[in-house]
């Protein structure tokens, strides 16, 4: 599938995102991530009284990004432009999220990787911890129709304000064509359940307020 050529692609370049193999791509999301995570923290350092901790917990690899999580969404996607739903251009203007950000991208407002003890607007890094988080939407035994359901469900009700806001004006009716992703989407869970029963990759940070 395209998908994962542009994934194997994506790998082989360094790159670590889909967007067609597009690293031109990969290199503004990655610009507006460090912008968001900077912005992020300085409105944190202005909430917090001297001593005191910001936990977060983001979606993160420590070593690279997973597009692969979204393959569902893609996958589906690539179904409707085979079956003449969408054409090439609407696929394109569809963003799926699949980015997510890594240690060296965590710690550089700190100072980096090297940067052990770097403060950023008065705010240290104290503990970095990157975990796998449980898949809550997944039980022993459950029907692979009612994991997609949940799972597929979950994520659209984030994404689908952003799917409808990217083919207004694109598609002719991007309710209805919204509605034809998400159905391809859930039928590709449900098929191979277990594929897509990953657990969640988290970091989990300690951020002490240590100066005004």
């Amino acid at each position: 599938a395209r998908f994962r050529e542009a994934v194997a692609a994506a790998a082989a370049a360094g790159a670590g995102a889909v967007h067609d193999g597009d690293a031109a791509a990969f290199v503004a999301w990655r610009a507006r991530a460090a912008e968001d995570w900077a912005a992020l923290l300085r409105l944190r350092a202005t909430e917090l009284r001297v001593g005191g901790l910001f936990v977060a917990c983001i979606a993160a690899w420590k070593n690279g990004h997973n597009p692969e999580g979204m393959e569902p969404f893609y996958l589906a996607l690539e179904a409707m432009v085979a079956a003449g739903e969408v054409n090439e251009h609407a696929a394109k203007e569809l963003v799926i999220p699949a980015y997510t950000r890594d240690e060296v991208e965590l710690r550089a407002p700190f100072g980096g990787i090297e940067g052990e003890g770097g403060e950023f607007c008065g705010l240290r890094l104290e503990k970095l911890e990157f975990v796998l988080g449980e898949n809550s939407y997944w039980e022993n035994g459950m029907a692979g129709d009612v994991y997609a359901e949940r799972w597929i469900g979950a994520m659209m009700a984030v994404m689908r304000p952003m799917f409808l806001d990217a083919w207004d004006g694109v598609v002719e009716n991007p309710i209805e064509t919204v509605a034809k992703l998400e159905t391809r989407t859930k039928k590709i869970v449900a098929h191979d359940p277990r594929r897509y029963r990953k657990e969640f990759p988290a970091a989990i940070l300690s951020i002490r307020k240590v100066a005004d």
